[in-house]
């Protein structure tokens, strides 16, 4: 099989020729871009004519097509799987949806929280805000056709579009979320609750919620640790019931079986303190 490198050259120069004809007004664009946790190639196509508001265009991230496609594919097949990505890609969304007007859309941004260490390169590019070992960074949710839902991280270019202080920023996304992303708690026994959203993806910016830490300080009847497992959950265990090393070790054990790098949060544990109404590193 050909090598990386010259799969990206590759897809770079044919790429359009394995496209419908209506793309032939988009321009091919391969860019290393910061992604939570990791920089990857990522291959967008937008339109070559300005369409008035700002177009927002599917990213696909050509590392994972080039290493799901497998070992024993010659490279005309692999221009064809990527061209139907493509295709499909925009196929979700309605051409309303990819003209994205930010100003008009404030009711949809919503907010994720992230790894400072991990993501610094990242952040020096967007608004956010830092507590403890993460960050939240802030994203508008686009509509979708189907199921499911798109989004556009907002950098500091869309921030001065919007007109908003990161105070203001803050507080319209955790309202949006908790309306767009409704919490999901598991009650796992008496021992411990699993705290997600509706879609189970980023449910860890709840942690960034102080209402959501305070309920769940009444549910476990005292202080508690947050094991934070991934981007997308983490475990709350109040501390009558778990030392501090054994949920060390819970943490450790969930991200060696289940959590991928651009899905890790934190090797931290949090401690809630609900007198003091403050949430810390164990």
């Amino acid at each position: 099989m050909i090598s990386y490198e010259i799969f990206v050259g590759i897809v770079q120069e044919r790429i359009t020729e394995y496209l419908p004809a209506w793309f032939g007004e988009y321009k091919v664009k391969i860019d290393k871009k910061h992604k939570i946790n990791q920089e990857r190639d990522f291959l967008t196509i937008a339109p070559t004519k300005e369409k008035g508001s700002t177009f927002v265009c599917p990213a696909i991230p050509l590392s994972e097509v080039y290493t799901a496609f497998g070992e024993e594919q010659d490279m005309e097949s692999l221009l064809h799987y990527l061209a139907d990505i493509i295709v499909n890609n925009f196929a979700q969304f309605n051409d309303q949806d990819l003209v994205m007007d930010f100003v008009a859309n404030k009711d949809k941004i919503v907010m994720n929280i992230v790894n400072t260490e991990k993501n610094k390169e990242l952040l020096e590019g967007l608004p956010h805000r830092d507590i403890l070992d993460f960050s939240i960074i802030y994203r508008f949710i686009m509509q979708r056709e189907g199921n499911g839902y798109g989004t556009v991280v907002l950098n500091n270019s869309i921030m001065d579009e919007i007109n908003l202080e990161e105070n203001e920023l803050f507080d319209m996304a955790l309202e949006n979320t908790r309306r767009l992303f409704p919490m999901n708690m598991k009650n796992m026994g008496e021992m411990f609750y699993i705290i997600s959203n509706s879609h189970g993806l980023h449910g860890s910016a709840y942690i960034a919620h102080s209402d959501v830490l305070g309920e769940m300080y009444d549910k476990v009847k005292g202080n508690y640790y947050i094991i934070p497992t991934s981007l997308h959950e983490f475990v709350v265990v109040g501390i009558r019931y778990i030392s501090l090393l054994a949920a060390k070790d819970m943490l450790i054990e969930s991200m060696r079986e289940v959590c991928h790098e651009g899905e890790f949060l934190s090797d931290n544990i949090y401690y809630y303190d609900g007198r003091e109404n403050q949430l810390k590193i164990a």
